[in-house]
């Protein structure tokens, strides 16, 4: 907070009335005040200006030795993270020093998440999305929050700026998905009355069987051992870690409801139920029916 400093008052010297002021006097004290607002906004613009460009051009690049390569260590380009991971960082042609240390052959790493690629003529930035690892670290913990993140390594030189030619990986994509809730032990979930195989109606109603857990709303929040149900229709495998989606093929029950009306072409179809929490995420381990085969007689034909 600024403080006004104290005032200092001469006290051989008293008060008098204050003075008559003219219009003349009036003008040119506006004028005055409009002159020091103009300078002192002139004054702001420069140190914005000058913050804008806080950190220098780099003299002199560092040269890279030849066929210096920096990685990532068991991550690749497209992988489904956790929250919170150690990233490791491998390195080739080239040794590792810490930041100040000019030493030839050797730089530092830098981790740059959801950063475009740095200048190549200044300092890398040092934020939340440029970690230094000035003290010669080949790891680094890092938290990401969920959905999709960028990665990329670059190797910096005694003063954090890159090298020449650049030493930096390809960026990679991934994906950070929340820990999934743990199902109980014998939690099972079924089709009630189908078995594989077998002929349906173009019209029915599909029921839906669990054991060892509960069936709550989707608005009701997260609770132990419950979640709702999904019927997928003629879909494709499911990843453990994917969020189960809204379409035709992938069918969300977030009311709680335990039955639902189906309407189907003929011919062969897949059917299959899948119980998730609140937030429409699979349980660990899954809880999943068995994936069954079922065929639509066509108009006056019998079923099976």
């Amino acid at each position: 907070m600024f403080r006004k400093a104290a005032t200092h008052v001469d006290p051989s010297r008293r008060p008098g009335p204050p003075p008559e002021r003219s219009a003349g006097c009036f003008l040119r004290g506006w004028r005055s005040a409009a002159v020091a607002a103009l300078l002192l906004a002139g004054a702001a613009a420069d140190v914005r200006a000058d913050q804008s460009h806080a950190a220098p051009p780099h003299a002199e690049p560092t040269r890279a030795p030849e066929g210096a390569a920096v990685y990532f260590i068991d991550l690749q380009d497209g992988a489904r993270v956790p929250l919170k991971l150690r990233v490791r960082f491998g390195l080739s042609n080239m040794g590792v020093s810490p930041a100040g240390v000019a030493f030839p052959g050797t730089g530092h790493h830098h981790l740059l998440i959801d950063a475009p690629p740095p200048a190549p003529d200044r300092p890398i930035p040092a934020d939340d999305n440029h970690l230094h690892l000035g003290q010669g670290q080949t790891e680094a913990d890092i938290e990401l929050s969920p959905g999709p993140h960028t990665l990329q390594l670059v190797i910096g030189d005694k003063d954090h700026a890159p090298l020449e030619p650049s030493v930096a990986s390809p960026t990679i994509n991934v994906v950070a998905v929340p820990p999934r809730l743990s199902a109980p032990a014998g939690a099972e979930v079924y089709l009630v009355g189908l078995r594989d195989g077998q002929t349906v109606p173009p019209r029915m109603t599909v029921y839906f069987g669990l054991r060892g857990m509960g069936v709550a709303p989707a608005d009701a929040g997260a609770r132990p051992n419950s979640g709702h149900h999904h019927l997928l229709v003629d879909a494709g495998e499911l990843s453990p870690d994917d969020l189960l989606p809204q379409d035709d093929r992938h069918r969300g029950f977030p009311d709680g409801a335990t039955e639902a009306e189906l309407r189907l072409p003929p011919g062969r179809h897949t059917l299959q139920l899948v119980f998730t929490d609140a937030d429409g995420r699979q349980f660990d381990p899954p809880v999943m029916s068995k994936r069954l085969s079922v065929v639509v007689r066509l108009a006056g034909k019998q079923g099976r």
